[in-house]
C-alpha cells in the first residue's frame, strides 16, 4: 500500500519509490546489528520482541496526507519502522538458541 501511496498519490516513478525505501532498509541494517552485539543469548527475550511490535505504531500511512512529502511525513515513520522491526528481527532469531544448546539424548539406530 505505501508503495502505491508513492507513485499513485506523491506521483513518484518507480526508481524514486524504491530509492525511498533505502532509509527504512538502512536504518534495519544498522540498528540489527547493534542490537545483536548487545543482546545477549538468553531466553528472556519478551522486552524486545514487544518493542518491537511498537513499529506497527509507526505505519506510515496513518499519517499520510493526500499532499505529504518524503521528509515531513514518511521518513520518521520509516526510522522508526526500522528501529522496531530491527528490534523483532534480532530477537525472533536468537529466541530458539537457548533450546538448540540443550543436550539430546542419542536415539538408538534404526
Amino acid at each position: 500500500m505505501l508503495t502505491l501511496y508513492m507513485q499513485q498519490v506523491l506521483h513518484y516513478s518507480a526508481l524514486k519509490t524504491g530509492v525511498a525505501y533505502i532509509g527504512l532498509t538502512l536504518t534495519i541494517v544498522l540498528f540489527s546489528g547493534v542490537h545483536s552485539a548487545r543482546e545477549p543469548r538468553r531466553s528472556a527475550l519478551g522486552a524486545p520482541r514487544r518493542a518491537g511490535a511498537f513499529e506497527r505504531r509507526a505505519d506510515p500511512l496513518r499519517s499520510a496526507p493526500v499532499h505529504g512529502h518524503y521528509f515531513t511525513d514518511l521518513f520518521p515513520a520509516f526510522l522508526i519502522s526500522g528501529l522496531g522491526l530491527a528490534l523483532a528481527f534480532v530477537s525472533m532469531s536468537i529466541a530458539p538458541w537457548p533450546a538448540c544448546a540443550q543436550p539430546r539424548p542419542a536415539s538408538p539406530p534404526g
